[in-house]
């Protein structure tokens, strides 16, 4: 998952992420033998989270994102590690996929870095909010 990801994302320019649809048809065979082969624990779920981060990266939205609540219920069951982190992550990708398939938010299968190194891209302004000095009392 990591290099097959690596060889997309790392000292590119431009990110094309269509090739990664090529891995559909490997991930789906696994995904076979993981549920049939392996008890449904931590380490099932991590290869569904893998698994749905490929999709998701491939825009395949509809399959990730049950992919994502499925390794989100078995994370949740895990009692030999912490996976708290785990499940953040998977639930922020669940609400991506689900933007992503309710038309909210575009996500380009190329994305250009050139673009948005030269100024033309949006650039976000972050939102500065003003803090109650009494609020900080109320956490001590």
């Amino acid at each position: 998952h990591n290099l097959a990801m690596d060889t997309f994302l790392k000292e590119v320019r431009k990110i094309n992420r269509k090739p990664l649809q090529d891995f559909f048809p490997i991930v789906d065979n696994t995904l076979s033998r993981v549920r049939k082969e392996l008890p449904r624990d931590g380490n099932a779920a991590v290869y569904f989270k893998a698994a749905a981060e490929l999709y998701a990266w491939g825009a395949r939205y509809d399959e990730g994102k049950p992919l994502f609540e499925e390794a989100i219920e078995l994370l949740g069951i895990e009692t030999s590690v912490d996976c708290t982190n785990l499940i953040k992550e998977c639930r922020t990708m669940v609400a991506f996929c689900e933007r992503n398939l309710a038309g909210m938010q575009d996500s380009p299968l190329v994305l250009d870095l050139d673009e948005a190194d030269d100024g033309t891209a949006k650039k976000a302004v972050p939102k500065i909010e003003e803090v109650d000095e009494d609020d900080d009392d109320d956490e001590e």
